[in-house]
């Protein structure tokens, strides 16, 4: 079984978009691009359901013994190697506090237990993208700023 692709996952602060991603080539497969708006202040299940619903959209137009995982971008606070939400205080994504997002997500996507789910900082994730398949992957130094 060759897991060749992953989906990349990024959180914004209204929004979800996710893609497939060929890891062998680096590219993006662009017709499995999903985006969906979230209503940062729902109930942390609607949150769950609308991430998951997209993340659902996307694994349908790939087959799913070829994913190795999902990649999610993800603003702080987080505890990224957990998966567990520590956002307060900056009016979005409060609900979520406390939840480990990764036994969430795997829940209604109904992945295994070792299906990969991982977490980075949204702006290293920006700044590891460029430097893997962006303009960046051109030199073998960059250096990545976001405001």
């Amino acid at each position: 079984m060759n897991k060749n692709i992953a989906i990349g996952t990024d959180i914004g602060g209204s929004h979800i978009s996710c893609v497939a991603i060929d890891l062998g080539s680096g590219k993006i497969l662009k017709d499995t691009l999903t985006e969906r708006h979230v209503d940062n202040q729902a109930q942390a299940s609607i949150i769950i359901d609308t991430w998951s619903g997209a993340l659902s959209s996307v694994l349908k137009k790939v087959p799913l013994e070829n994913v190795k995982g999902i990649g999610f971008a993800m603003p702080g606070p987080f505890d990224y190697v957990k998966g567990i939400c520590y956002i307060r205080g900056v009016a979005k994504y409060e609900n979520l506090y406390g939840l480990n997002i990764t036994d969430a997500i795997s829940r209604n996507l109904g992945v295994h237990d070792g299906f990969l789910i991982r977490f980075m900082n949204d702006a290293s994730s920006f700044a590891v993208g460029e430097a893997w398949a962006g303009s960046a992957s051109k030199f073998n130094r960059s250096l990545s700023i976001t405001l």
